[in-house]
């Protein structure tokens, strides 16, 4: 259209104007300008399309691994150690176009004497390069310098118990470490936002430390990597699992209540199993740890 004597382009080029970032992958939710992107499982954040003009370029992310498995029992009279929080990790990175590979870290499986199984710990969660470390198993019961019965570092730390009392320490920004352990009695786990409780001297387990609700790219504003509770020889009590998803710790009773896994989606860290019913007892040695909770990704950025 030129007979007007200009070109409607010449009004600054539509072709030119500022717009936002677009982008794919996982599930989404919107609140004001923001739009949230959550993985639950491994997968890919595309973005479609880089933002221009005034638009802001910056990803939010919280990435949280694998919680640890609570500690299993190998001695009578003698819990595990809960185990401790995947690493919660916050941050932000500048959005171009491209993919952005995104692993979310399953938790660390849970042990006991009757499969032989090790406690583990969680695996990491990462986008593109970025990577949150996988949560530490608490100690297993035992005497003995064996590596495999002390507590493991980790995202968070796994908690101590007998013979085996040294709490693990946690990752620096991501953790914390675990508590420490008694006779007959299992550590907490560390949490995303607190170390784990020590355990007590009257075979009471410690709980977990508690999880952490930080971030930007936090969508719904929940609590995540709580560390797991501490086994229990003595008390009518379960050593509670940090707020955020950790598993409660076993407690010795006449059914040997057995220990809880961490939540989904959370990286809570595992309970410690509970101290074995009597020798005697067909049920002795066999009751297993919690296993850790698998982690999430989460990344936020304006879309408006």
């Amino acid at each position: 259209m030129s007979g007007f004597g200009y070109n409607v382009l010449g009004f600054g080029g539509f072709a030119n104007r500022a717009a936002p970032m677009e982008a794919t992958g996982g599930s989404t939710t919107t609140s004001g300008n923001y739009k949230y992107h959550y993985f639950n499982s491994s997968g890919t954040f595309q973005i479609t399309k880089a933002p221009t003009g005034s638009f802001s370029s910056t990803v939010d992310y919280i990435i949280i691994a694998g919680g640890g498995a609570g500690g299993r029992t190998t001695a009578i009279a003698a819990p595990g150690g809960g185990g401790g929080a995947g690493g919660y990790l916050t941050g932000t990175f500048t959005g171009n176009a491209g993919s952005y590979t995104v692993t979310v870290g399953g938790g660390g499986a849970g042990g006991s004497n009757a499969t032989g199984n090790v406690n583990a710990n969680g695996t990491n969660s990462s986008i593109d390069s970025t990577s949150a470390t996988g949560g530490g198993r608490g100690a297993r019961s035992s005497k003995g310098s064996d590596s495999n019965r002390a507590a493991q570092s980790g995202g968070s730390g796994g908690g101590g118990t007998y013979a085996q009392t040294s709490g693990a320490s946690g990752t620096s920004n991501q953790g914390n470490s675990g508590g420490t352990g008694a006779n007959f009695s299992g550590a907490g786990g560390g949490g995303a936002g607190g170390s784990g409780s020590n355990a007590t001297a009257l075979g009471i387990g410690g709980a977990g430390g508690a999880g952490s609700s930080t971030g930007n790219a936090n969508y719904n504003s929940a609590t995540r990597g709580g560390g797991g509770g501490g086994g229990a020889y003595f008390g009518s009590d379960q050593a509670s699992g940090g707020s955020g998803g950790g598993g409660a710790g076993g407690k010795r009773t006449d059914n040997n209540n057995t220990a809880g896994s961490g939540s989904a989606n959370t990286g809570g860290g595992g309970g410690g199993a509970p101290g074995p019913v009597p020798a005697s007892d067909s049920g002795a040695n066999n009751t297993p740890s919690g296993s850790g909770g698998s982690g999430i990704v989460m990344v936020r950025y304006v879309y408006q």
